[in-house]
């Protein structure tokens, strides 16, 4: 250790990844080590190839569909049927893309992107209105993400059609 100008310091390379736990201790004259009270230091360190370069890339699977590269995915000559199905409390869910659609984006997430971390949205369907505001019922507007639901957690409990890389 070296004395600066604001207390000490130790430079000292890490060669070995993993969690590691450390303390200072002092020496008087005499050759007695003298240790401090509280816990010991933490230290984590990463293999160099994951210092940098992390980012998260976060995909919602449902938007990599046929409809990915469109400017606008409202049919208006549809608009008015849907309204009338979503009157009766009916959720229309629109064509939407598939795991497979994503996987095949994957090279240009990570090699063009330079992407590390893959986040997926949840793949299972939005919920239905449930509260009442002003005396009409609110609703998520058709052509956004769905809220998690725990009832759908899981891969291992969701419907079969919603689990396949194929349908």
């Amino acid at each position: 250790m070296k004395e600066d100008g604001d207390g000490w310091s130790l430079e000292l390379p890490l060669a070995e990844a993993g969690y590691f736990k450390a303390k200072a201790y002092l020496i008087d004259p005499k050759g007695w080590q003298h240790w401090p009270e509280g816990p010991d230091a933490g230290i984590s360190v990463h293999p160099d190839a994951y210092r940098t370069a992390n980012t998260i890339y976060c995909a919602f699977p449902r938007m990599f569909g046929a409809t990915k590269t469109a400017i606008k995915t409202q049919n208006e000559k549809l608009e008015s049927q849907f309204q009338q199905i979503e009157q009766q409390g009916y959720t229309i869910i629109p064509p939407s893309g598939k795991l497979r659609d994503l996987i095949q984006c994957l090279p240009h997430i990570i090699d063009t992107l330079g992407c590390r971390i893959l986040h997926l949205l949840p793949i299972n369907p939005r919920r239905p209105p449930t509260r009442v505001l002003a005396g009409s019922a609110a609703r998520t507007p058709r052509w956004t993400s769905p809220p998690s639901t725990p009832r759908w957690s899981s891969l291992t409990n969701a419907p079969r059609a919603w689990t396949s890389f194929e349908n």
